[in-house]
């Protein structure tokens, strides 16, 4: 998680980042401070008048109170304890949203319209109608840490008007949907899926387009199994030797990019009820038996 600052002097920095490094380990995720900046998971703001109108992070005061309903208050001067009691309700909140928000593969599969988005000054130019993804970064990676940003609204920030046109040719190009893979992959365990791991059967009637989408061994070895029988994430885990993550990845990303996926609960056959089994003989001889006439037919 990244934590910025607006307003803080050379020194109160210095002490937040220390404060940081010290906590680590008391919180569930990793507080990283990135200086000052206008956007984090958690801005921490010294004068109201400097606070961001709008932004995808949280908002806190230092010292101040709160502008709006929803911001957190810090108290100052800073002190460990209490922004270890912001950063546990920071956190609380962030898995809140992220647990109904859509993650970023999902917002790009369920775009429709062709647009551009602007992520830390870096033009990204989406066309589903093409399948084709341009952008203003250097690798792959990094534009998968762009998108993959907490809270991010792909369709709040998409620009449906002209792109700036700067003359200059984006320097990455990749088909939309091989994006949609790599994103999947990366989040699959974080997507909204409620997929019970082990009564819930997937099977693949197709193999996925490893030719233009990322691919590793293990990726190979689940589109094997899910291709050949019906098989529950669990089952996938064992016999592909992956974490649940990878396996739940996987799928997601089959799903999103349309590779023919099916699900199916699993069924076991109800069993049976067991019937007594008949006494041997007929109706003569149990008659027989019974009036202690069978004698002879036993010797």
């Amino acid at each position: 998680m990244r934590v910025a600052s607006i307003g803080l002097n050379d020194y109160e920095q210095g002490l937040l980042s220390q404060q940081l490094k010290v906590l680590a380990g008391r919180t569930a995720a990793t507080w990283l401070y990135m200086g000052e900046a206008q956007e984090a998971d958690l801005l921490i703001v010294r004068d109201a008048e400097q606070a961001p109108t709008a932004g995808r992070g949280l908002l806190a005061h230092a010292g101040i109170p709160p502008s709006r309903a929803g911001d957190l208050q810090l108290e100052w001067p800073l002190r460990m304890f209490a922004l270890l009691e912001l950063l546990l309700e920071a956190e609380k909140r962030l898995r809140a949203v992220s647990s109904t928000h859509p993650c970023a593969a999902e917002q790009l599969a369920g775009l429709k319209q062709d647009g551009w988005l602007q992520l830390d000054g870096r033009c990204i130019l989406l066309q589903p109608r093409r399948d084709r993804l341009e952008a203003a970064v250097g690798s792959l990676d990094e534009l998968l840490d762009l998108l993959q940003r907490p809270q991010l609204d792909l369709m709040a920030a998409l620009h449906l008007d002209l792109p700036p046109d700067d003359g200059a040719e984006l320097p990455f190009q990749a088909s939309l949907r091989s994006v949609i893979w790599a994103l999947a992959l990366r989040s699959g365990a974080q997507c909204a899926r409620n997929w019970n791991p082990d009564s819930l059967l997937f099977s693949l009637s197709a193999w996925p387009h490893f030719g233009e989408w990322e691919v590793a061994p293990p990726l190979l070895r689940l589109a094997a199994l899910y291709t050949r029988k019906p098989v529950s994430i669990a089952s996938g885990c064992q016999l592909a030797g992956l974490d649940e993550a990878a396996v739940r990845g996987f799928l997601l990303a089959c799903e999103l990019c349309q590779v023919g996926v099916s699900m199916n609960y699993h069924e076991t056959p109800a069993p049976r009820p067991e019937t007594a089994a008949p006494p041997a003989g007929g109706l003569l001889q149990r008659l027989r038996e019974r009036l202690g006439l069978s004698f002879a037919r036993n010797r």
